[in-house]
């Protein structure tokens, strides 16, 4: 698949019934809220195949909900997509909340893991670790 022929589409408040029901499918426990800016891959015919969530946090961005439909998964895609993504949302400083497993993924991807973050994300991850999560704070520096 030729990732350059596929069109970034950010979609409208209006427009995420299609959305909804890929992270239904995909990734269940994902709650969409109605601030956050979505992007996703769609095929021609309008399957979404990727999509990347952003949540507006004071004047900072979180980024979550990454996800590749598995058929498409393990050929970049999750990759051109956050490029593309944090590219064009990069007039805010963009954060992440990733699991240990994922972390060289995101090194390779343009973030760095960070050990003070800003106040509202590090509120986030203490929420996340009362929760008995422990997630690692990374910013996207490219």
């Amino acid at each position: 698949m030729n990732f350059k022929q596929l069109k970034l589409n950010w979609l409208a408040e209006s427009n995420r019934r299609e959305v909804k029901a890929f992270y239904r499918q995909f990734m269940p426990y994902a709650r969409l809220h109605r601030k956050e800016a979505i992007s996703v891959f769609q095929l021609s015919h309008g399957q979404i195949i990727a999509s990347v969530r952003f949540r507006p946090i004071g004047k900072l961005l979180l980024l979550t909900g990454l996800m590749v439909d598995p058929v498409f998964q393990r050929n970049g895609l999750a990759k051109e997509l956050m490029s593309r993504a944090c590219s064009h949302m990069k007039e805010k400083p963009i954060y992440l909340l990733t699991e240990a497993d994922l972390l060289d993924f995101y090194l390779r991807n343009g973030f760095r893991k960070i050990q003070q973050s800003p106040n509202d994300i590090e509120q986030l991850s203490l929420k996340y670790q009362k929760q008995g999560k422990s997630l690692l704070v990374m910013q996207y520096v490219e």
